[in-house]
């Protein structure tokens, strides 16, 4: 299972510096144009959005991912992988939003 979107999720929790304001807004017109999709045109298009990216943001992705498929394979996963990326993707498309409002009020 691709950990694109889990990762981009961790990197934007956990490394705000690497998406300025212009980022967000393009990362949150991307996820806005997913929401109804299918979750396997959606990580592949979140995988087509990093690719295009800063280079520190590219890595940070990459290494999440990595690390997650680390993990993954250690550990029995309880919810199907669908419905994990699903989540996940709701849980991505919440923080940007979160962001965006919060950026616009200061």
């Amino acid at each position: 299972m691709d950990q694109t979107i889990p990762a981009l999720l961790q990197v934007f929790k956990s490394t705000p510096t690497l998406f300025p304001a212009k980022t967000i807004q393009d990362l949150d017109r991307k996820l806005a144009g997913l929401e109804n999709e299918n979750i396997h045109i959606v990580t592949k298009e979140i995988k087509e959005w990093v690719s295009k990216q800063t280079r520190p943001l590219k890595e940070n992705v990459t290494l999440f991912a990595q690390s997650f498929r680390e993990i993954k394979n250690v550990r029995k996963v309880e919810a199907s992988e669908e419905e994990m990326l699903t989540n996940r993707f709701r849980e991505l498309r919440e923080a940007v939003k979160t962001k965006i409002t919060q950026s616009q009020s200061n």
